[in-house]
This record gives C-alpha cells, structure tokens and sequence, in this order.
C-alpha cells in the first residue's frame, strides 16, 4: 500500500528540528504547462486508473511541482490511490548520475496540488561529497565522529525552499545526516548553503 511506503521513508527526514518539512502546502491552484526539460523525461503511472483527461491533468501538475538538483530526471514513476475523493499520489523521480532518488507526495484534487511531505536524495556524487566534507569541518561533528558510534554513510538530502526559509533563507539547502551505527538513530545534522559552502546550522539529539 502506498500509505505504508510513505510511512517507511518520511519517518525521518533528518534531526526533529527539520522534520516539519514533511508538511503541507498547496503546490499548484491551477494547472500549468509542464517544464519543458521534463518532456524528454520517460513518465510511467501506476494504481488506480483514471480517465485520460484527468491522466493528463495529474501528470502536467506533477511535472510543474516538482524540480530535480542540477541533473534532470530520466524517469519518473507515478503511482495512484484514490482516496475519498482526492488522489493520493506516491511521485519517484530519478537521475541517471545520481544513486538514490527523489520521493514526493502528494494529494490532489479539483486542479489543485498539495504536498504532503518529501525525501529529495537525487544529488550527484560529487555535490554529495563535496557536502558531506563541509559538514565535517564542524568541531562537534569531527568530535562524534572521532567517538567512533557515528555510521560512517551519512544520508545527504536536499531541502526545499519553501522550508528552508523556516531555519534560515527561502532558498534550495541541503542537509546532512549521522546516525548511530548502533541504533541508527540520527544524531547529529549539519544545513548547508551549497552557494556559500557553509553550515548554517547544526542540530544533535543531545
């Protein structure tokens, strides 16, 4: 079921600080032509069917509500459960260059987009990187790390404006994650500006 899917990966986004991303917030009021980078991306759609109007309706919604970092998607898969009256819409978009993907979801109804909550990991390997040894240069990080119980694989996840003005600028960040190899808890998080270089913020569960 696509609501246990759901469950299994907004369950922890990063440190509880920053989980209010998983919020909501009307995307589209009315529907749009799609970016027209996204028409050479493959689209399949799964689940319940629907008519071809509203196929139609759904999928240009998709592809105006949502944007990949810096590669394009080369695929994006759909899948649809009616809910009552809305759609409840399970979005995968990835990136050939890119290991994990990006999961959006969403409810939908009379033309309107709601997003309900977001794991954005399709960030190449080198932008991945490169975050991951800004995030290291923090004292606090280097110090957990040194105590030996952090996971040496951080998750590296982007965020989207539209919540990171809640922590610091209407703009994309991306933040980086460790937990305990132990437990796999999250234990500490660093907020990166990738246009600066810089943390702007760090959260522990301490």
């Amino acid at each position: 079921m696509i609501g246990e899917i759901m469950k299994k990966i907004i369950i922890l986004l990063i440190l509880v600080p920053i989980t209010c991303i998983l919020m909501s917030g009307c995307i589209e009021s009315t529907i749009k032509e799609a970016d027209t980078n996204a028409l050479h991306t493959k689209v399949e759609m799964h689940g319940a069917q629907l008519d071809a109007q509203t196929k139609k309706e759904v999928e240009s919604a998709i592809l105006s509500a949502i944007t990949p970092y810096k590669e394009p998607y080369s695929s994006i898969n759909i899948t649809v459960e009616k809910v009552d009256k809305k759609l409840h819409l399970e979005v995968i978009g990835k990136c050939d260059a890119c290991e994990y993907p990006d999961r959006y979801d969403f409810t939908y109804s009379n033309q309107q987009m709601v997003l309900n909550g977001y794991i954005l990991e399709a960030i190449p390997p080198s932008d991945r990187d490169k975050a991951i040894g800004i995030a290291m240069q923090k004292e606090e990080i280097k110090s957990l790390m040194q105590s030996g119980n952090l996971q040496s694989n951080p998750s590296v996840k982007r965020i989207l404006a539209s919540t990171s003005e809640k922590y610091y600028a209407p703009k994309t960040l991306i933040s980086v994650t460790w937990s305990d190899y132990r437990t796999n808890s999250p234990i500490i998080s660093a907020l990166i500006d990738p246009d600066i270089d810089t943390v702007v913020k760090t959260w522990s569960s301490s």
